[in-house]
């Protein structure tokens, strides 16, 4: 069978057994719950109907003693006008009473008879309680007899009527009948504690039973546990053993198979990797044979770190016989090397293609990738290190060969972005030539603007080939200088222009340097056309910020404000601002305050 069968089995049969006794358990406290419920109720409506016999007992007699009382009489006979009281009146509450007291023993009399007491109550108590309501229905007859007689005296007749409730009546209630009701009251009570008894003793041997088969119940589980773990925890541990014998070098260990269970199917694989191992173990000669077929240098060492085995591409490699350098230490093999993790021997001193230098036996150097690895015994303590040593001596000159192509690219990239700012420098230059030779004021403006532009990408090529890295520019460098640019070219403008700039350092790519080189020469330019108009000075500020990614660069006058015309995207001006925003992937917030205010906001792009 398999384990997890006998799990689940085991597990399951545990449950239902529980499930049972609580079951079992619930159904027999429910059904003495239940029953003395019912036997509450019983003698509770029997005390309650023995209670309304006693009152009805009680105003019978009152009421007979109001009717034989001549002044009491005689009170009701003046006074019927004004009272519903009288002679009949009390006759008739005699007779309601008297029906009353034999309509609840009637009552108590069915209800004692129809009990079941035979379970719960002693035969004795049962015949005690019978005789005491035979003899009360005896006396009750009786009493009825008695108090019809005198009812049926003539008002002539009431001395002898009262005659016969002292001497007869009375004595029968007081001396019989509230005995006889108390009596059969305390029985009733009696039967009703006695039947709590023997449900209560009924109960307690339920809660026996319940609690030995509980106790049963967690025997079995115990033992079902504890076979659990026999089946398991034995095969586990001579698998363990098995394990560790196999360990010491032990292959021909096997472990007995007694089951065809989980643990079963391990121990038959446990004992087939053992034969395959034992098969297929290398011999020390095999060993030695791999290590020298291999193409790197192969170094072991013991804990000194001294050479006790080489193969024979480590030979080759330094120029050593074998005889040579066994016993030598490691670290005669560097060549002035300062890494002490090299020379270490300890758990964090592992290399892994680390690059260094080795010495020849004629005092050569060249360069290897060395990786190292630490060798332990059985007791977990260090025994030595194993050393893979290749020449990378080609690789390094690969690598020189590479690093002095892409010196000579980044010249020749440095030369391209020289001659284009040449190449803009020119265009400028004819584009002032052309300047110089219009005499249409507003011709002269657009060359002017025209030749800004190029100037300020211009500008953008001179930084980039002046900068070490050939794609990114110190953009707030390049601020400074393309303001100077502009104010040197309206250095005869009628109008003294102050710029402030308030520029955090920021590298900005070749990509946004443009498009923020040519913003700022619009937005600076459009100051100088209509911000300034009829005045002689004005203030620039160009503030550049950074916000983690976020750039925001700012262009703010103190002239008279944008009109709807200057703020528009149909003046050529404008179109190129918006377009240079959308190029950035920014936003544009335009707005007047004491002047014109242009704020971009731009996210910066991440480097390559």
């Amino acid at each position: 069978m398999k384990l997890s069968t006998k799990l689940i089995l085991s597990f399951t049969g545990v449950i239902v057994l529980l499930l049972l006794i609580g079951i079992v358990s619930q159904y027999y406290n429910n059904k003495v719950k239940n029953k003395v419920i019912h036997e509450s109720q019983e003698a509770i409506q029997e005390l309650k109907v023995s209670n309304e016999l006693q009152s009805h007992l009680y105003q019978s007699f009152i009421n007979v003693q109001y009717y034989l009382d001549e002044p009491y009489r005689a009170t009701l006979d003046q006074n019927l006008q004004d009272s519903l009281l009288g002679t009949e009146n009390i006759k008739r509450k005699v007779r309601i009473s008297l029906q009353g007291l034999n309509l609840n023993f009637k009552k108590i009399e069915r209800l004692l008879k129809n009990a079941n007491y035979s379970q719960y109550t002693s035969a004795e108590a049962q015949e005690q309680t019978i005789a005491t309501v035979n003899l009360l229905k005896s006396k009750i007859e009786t009493y009825n007899s008695f108090i019809n007689q005198l009812l049926d005296y003539s008002q002539n007749d009431f001395q002898n009527a009262k005659s016969l409730l002292t001497v007869t009546v009375e004595p029968l209630y007081r001396n019989n009948l509230l005995p006889l009701l108390e009596q059969l009251r305390n029985k009733i009570q009696m039967n009703l504690n006695d039947q709590a008894r023997r449900l209560n003793d009924r109960l307690d041997r339920y809660g026996n039973i319940i609690f030995l088969a509980t106790l049963i119940a967690f025997l079995f589980t115990l033992l079902l546990a504890y076979s659990l773990y026999r089946s398991i925890a034995a095969p586990l541990h001579s698998l363990s053993e098995a394990a560790k014998e196999i360990g010491r070098g032990n292959l021909e260990k096997r472990i007995p198979v007694k089951s065809n269970d989980e643990i079963g199917q391990l121990s038959r694989s446990f004992n087939r990797m053992a034969k395959n191992l034992n098969a297929i173990t290398f011999s020390k000669q095999y060993v030695d044979n791999i290590i020298e077929s291999m193409g790197d240098a192969l170094i072991v060492t013991d804990e000194k770190l001294e050479i006790i085995k080489v193969n024979s591409a480590a030979l080759s490699l330094l120029g050593y016989r074998k005889d040579e350098i066994m016993g030598q230490p490691l670290a005669d093999m560097f060549f002035n090397d300062e890494n002490e993790e090299l020379l270490n021997l300890n758990e964090n001193s592992v290399l892994e293609n680390y690059e260094t230098y080795f010495q020849r036996i004629n005092g050569d150097t060249f360069p290897v990738s060395l990786s190292k690895s630490i060798i332990y015994n059985n007791d977990e303590t260090i025994e030595g290190a194993v050393c893979v040593v290749s020449d990378i001596t080609e690789r390094k000159k690969s690598e020189r060969v590479i690093k002095n192509s892409l010196e000579e690219k980044e010249i020749l990239l440095a030369e391209i972005h020289h001659r284009v700012k040449n190449n803009l420098a020119v265009i400028s230059g004819l584009l002032q030539m052309q300047r110089w030779e219009t005499e249409n004021k507003a011709t002269q403006e657009v060359l002017q603007d025209c030749q800004l532009r190029v100037k300020s990408i211009a500008l953008v090529h001179e930084k980039l080939y002046q900068s070490d890295n050939l794609s990114n520019i110190q953009f707030d460098k390049y601020v400074r200088e393309l303001v100077d640019e502009i104010d040197k070219t309206y250095a005869n403008s009628d109008t003294d222009i102050t710029f402030e700039t308030d520029i955090v350092p920021i590298v900005l790519s070749i990509n946004q340097a443009i498009p923020c080189s040519l913003l700022l020469n619009e937005l600076i330019v459009n100051a100088h056309k209509h911000a300034f108009k009829d005045r002689e000075d004005g203030v620039v500020r160009i503030t550049l910020s950074r916000d983690d990614q976020l750039i925001k660069l700012t262009v703010k006058d103190d002239g008279i404000g944008m009109d709807e015309n200057t703020g528009s995207k149909k003046s050529l001006g404008m179109s190129i601002v918006y377009t240079l925003v959308k190029q950035l992937d920014g936003t544009l917030e335009v707005r007047n305050e004491d002047g014109a205010v242009f704020n971009i906001f731009f996210t910066l792009e991440k480097k390559a």
